[in-house]
């Protein structure tokens, strides 16, 4: 009997070892899940500080843009205010030029001069009418005295 209940007692001790290397590899089985769990949640956390930083930079690069917008359409609006108010004017130093060369140029070519300078001006061929010649003869007689005029065909 008392072989009987130490056999039973070692099988019983044997089932219980077993039970316990089970229990020791469920154990680390699972301490292996929870390292990978806790691996997975700080790499997710890494990616949510990410996200956040790449959101910080999408919001900060929107109101470059809108900045970087609002400085084109003032300089397009600067851009079309001068050319509104340049538009129709004359430069002064090229006409300037023309006056001078006006008279530096021969006779017979001088109606060339004056032809270039009233289609700088906006002046064109039935614009260009004896009065308006005359006003032009009179305005560079005033400036030159003493001056050879023609008759109004000098500029055609």
């Amino acid at each position: 009997m008392y072989s009987a209940e130490l056999e039973k007692q070692k099988q019983l001790v044997a089932e219980w070892k077993e039970e316990a290397e089970k229990l020791q590899e469920k154990e680390a089985s699972l301490q292996e899940h929870l390292d990978e769990a806790y691996a997975t949640l700080d790499s997710a956390s890494r990616l949510t500080e990410q996200l956040d930083l790449k959101e910080e930079q999408v919001e900060e690069l929107k109101k470059q843009i809108e900045l970087r917008q609002e400085m084109l359409d003032d300089s397009q609006k600067k851009w079309m205010d001068l050319v509104k108010s340049t538009e129709g004017k004359v430069d002064k130093v090229l006409m300037r030029n023309l006056f001078i060369g006006h008279f530096h140029t021969p006779k017979h070519q001088r109606h060339e001069v004056l032809r270039l300078m009233g289609s700088i001006l906006g002046l064109v061929e039935q614009t260009r009418t004896p009065s308006w010649c005359l006003a032009l003869q009179l305005c560079l007689l005033l400036t030159h005295p003493g001056m050879d005029l023609v008759g109004p065909d000098i500029f055609f």
